[in-house]
């Protein structure tokens, strides 16, 4: 519940006040302080922004306000609200995208640096777009000790998941060092191949574009967008494809 209300942008301190909410019905901030283990000071703020979700009710009583969770299935009809407003965005983003494009310099730089989980997504949707233009086939070396990071795990199986909506072919080369790290469930939706060499890891290659990646700490990808040495990495993996154990 915890990690699935976070991914619906709630901060753990709403969380938890909700939470205490709906095991405790009706009361006043005192036990909602006590059962969160928010001091009153931040309770009060928290519950503030709970009331404009719609997810809380509040009423005074002799001078008193107490709190009260609505039905949870508010939570259904709030992702539905974000939908709406995103979608709204997403119309508005649209209608802008071609002035934006007379405003961008029609020349792409050669290196950019992205950082954050917002830089990678950002990275895998414009190579996403990319693939679905020529052969379908995302070819990448595989994470090593980053691979044993949790939310490592998450990000890449999600990206697994989208491209297999899209019909892309994800293709994988790993030391054979981290078969101890993962399992054959973790990497269902692809077609990975093991060897005893080393490997570029963390390394995003087609013909004209490579992305070097890393997570350690925050995520940071460098993507280098060159047909000489993009072309070079994908012979290389290629190459070693061919020889490589699934």
């Amino acid at each position: 519940m915890l990690e699935l209300l976070e991914e619906m942008d709630f901060t753990r301190g709403e969380i938890k006040v909700y939470e205490a909410l709906l095991e405790l019905g009706e009361t006043t901030i005192g036990p909602i302080s006590t059962k969160s283990g928010i001091t009153p000071a931040k309770t009060y703020p928290i519950l503030d922004k709970l009331l404009k979700k719609g997810l809380i009710a509040r009423v005074r009583k002799d001078k008193t306000l107490y709190f009260s969770a609505n039905n949870p299935e508010r939570l259904l009809t709030y992702l539905d609200d974000k939908r709406f407003s995103i979608d709204e965005k997403k119309k508005q983003i649209e209608k802008e995208l071609p002035r934006l494009k007379i405003l961008q310099k029609e020349s792409t730089p050669d290196t950019r640096v992205l950082q954050g989980l917002g830089g990678l997504k950002t990275f895998y949707e414009e190579h996403n777009r990319l693939l679905l233009k020529g052969k379908k086939v995302f070819k990448v070396f595989s994470f090593e000790d980053d691979w044993k990071k949790e939310e490592v795990k998450r990000f890449i199986q999600k990206q697994d998941a989208v491209r297999k909506e899209l019909g892309i072919e994800v293709r994988v080369i790993a030391n054979e060092k981290i078969k101890r790290y993962i399992t054959k469930e973790e990497y269902k939706l692809v077609n990975i191949r093991f060897t005893k060499q080393d490997v570029p890891v963390g390394t995003v290659v087609s013909h004209n574009q490579i992305a070097l990646m890393t997570w350690k700490g925050e995520p940071l990808i460098i993507v280098i967008d060159s047909k000489e040495i993009a072309g070079a990495y994908e012979r290389f993996f290629d190459g070693l494809w061919e020889q490589a154990k699934k």
